[in-house]
């Protein structure tokens, strides 16, 4: 890390920000990075070891003010939970600025020349970012009355429990008015914010019904272009036939297997059920293009639509919906191509149908899209006005934009399997869970009767 400990980059969660281990600002992520990656750096720095892999501090340069302006700075919007929790930045940006402060308090060892941290010492370079934003000395910017407004909004995150059940850790009394803050036993007493949540996924979007719907005519559309497949590959044979004959000057080449199947397959395209087979695969691509053209257009919508619209309860439930929506669009976007080109391979393409595939292909690329890149100040928007809760300024609480690692959309939840068998936690394993909460108790008695 040779460009200095502490980096400004551009509010925009696409401009800079981002990095490999961070996916999204969700708050377990915000936490982390503000919290426990300072405090790492800072120790490291303190201890002399090597800091060249370790991420700097991450401030984001249009959240608040500098000197110059006449708008609110960071002094008074981090020490207010009206501002403080308004937007993932401004709790990005006041994490971020409490840890750089109060190292300058915690850390002896900041102006001593490091390797690898950038010109001038640590302390050097922390204050040039803080005079950036209108802070020149320590006491322009209260760090602990920040750790404590997102103490205190995280544990009346944890006693709403119309998410699930959590349980924070305690400090102790007097923590915050000590002159010398470890910061780190905020972000440990925080970890487990997220631990327990419940998120549902929304049945409207991806219930029984709409997924028997879109399996039963991916079946119908298969079946059409495995007939017509069949009838194809009738007509190849019978030119390879054909032109292998007069190559040859075989005039009567003899009865064999082989042409007593050419001459079922060429009966089988004169009978009736190739004549309703073709009819049916008409009208069915039709109907199919306005269905998945109305479903599109319904799932468009609603991802512009906040989240009690979608009764998406916290960011996961809404990272279920966006799986749901990228699922349907591809379950919807297949039929229509295959659809097609049985047409194609049954001479009753037209330009109609050209046009409604090309528009159903269209809005299932364009939904698709729409909700694998969601923008987080467009999320955090979604839910004003929900799970607000005092201490958090009026604010949703800190829990409501909370997401667990899964792998894919049907694991954990929705199949009520313990989210343990998607993504492995450290210390625990498969052999600790209890039988009882992977299969149905009557399996269960079933299985310890037979044993």
């Amino acid at each position: 890390m040779d460009h200095g400990i502490v980096r400004v980059v551009n509010g925009g969660w696409l401009d800079g920000l981002t990095r490999d281990a961070v996916t999204r600002p969700d708050t377990s992520t915000i936490l982390w990075e503000t919290l426990y990656e300072p405090w790492d750096l800072f120790t490291r720095l303190d201890k002399g070891d090597d800091v060249t892999a370790a991420e700097p501090v991450t401030l984001l340069r249009d959240v608040c003010s500098g000197p110059d302006s006449s708008e609110k700075n960071c002094s008074v919007i981090c020490t207010s939970s009206d501002d403080l929790f308004a937007s993932w930045k401004t709790l990005w940006q006041c994490l971020s600025l409490s840890s750089i402060t109060l190292a300058n308090s915690t850390f002896s060892t900041l102006d001593q020349h490091h390797d690898g941290v950038g010109n001038g010492t640590s302390r050097e370079q922390i204050s040039s970012a803080l005079r950036s934003f209108g802070i020149t000395n320590a006491t322009d910017f209260d760090g602990k009355a920040v750790l404590n407004l997102t103490y205190e909004c995280a544990a009346a995150s944890c006693r709403d429990n119309s998410m699930g059940e959590c349980s924070i850790g305690q400090l102790d009394p007097g923590y915050f008015e000590s002159e010398t803050l470890q910061w780190i036993k905020v972000y440990e007493a925080l970890a487990p914010l997220c631990d327990g949540l419940e998120s549902d996924i929304n049945i409207d979007i991806a219930g029984p019904g709409v997924l028997i719907t879109y399996i039963t005519q991916t079946a119908m559309v298969v079946f059409a272009w495995l007939f017509f497949l069949l009838l194809k590959v009738n007509k190849f044979i019978n030119t390879s036939t054909s032109i292998f004959t007069h190559l040859f000057r075989k005039r009567n080449p003899g009865p064999n297997l082989l042409t007593h199947r050419v001459s079922g397959l060429e009966h089988l395209e004169r009978t009736n059920l190739a004549h309703a087979t073709s009819t049916f695969l008409a009208e069915l691509h039709e109907a199919q293009c306005f269905f998945v053209v109305a479903i599109e257009i319904a799932l468009i919508n609603a991802s512009s639509r906040s989240a009690i619209f979608t009764g998406a309860e916290n960011w996961q439930s809404l990272l279920w919906n966006r799986d749901s929506v990228q699922f349907l669009a591809g379950m919807g976007a297949w039929p229509i191509i295959l659809g097609q080109i049985s047409l194609r391979r049954a001479e009753l393409d037209s330009m109609y149908y050209l046009l409604l595939s090309t528009l159903a292909l269209v809005l299932a690329g364009v939904a698709a899209d729409t909700a694998a890149n969601p923008d987080p100040d467009r999320i955090y928007k979604m839910f004003q006005g929900q799970n607000t809760l005092e201490e958090c300024g009026g604010h949703p609480s800190l829990r409501t934009f909370c997401v667990e690692e899964r792998e894919g959309l049907y694991c954990g939840e929705y199949i009520r399997i313990p989210r343990i068998t998607c993504s492995p936690v450290v210390g625990q394993n498969l052999e600790s869970l209890q039988l009882s909460n992977i299969i149905p108790q009557k399996a269960q008695v079933l299985i310890e009767t037979s044993a």
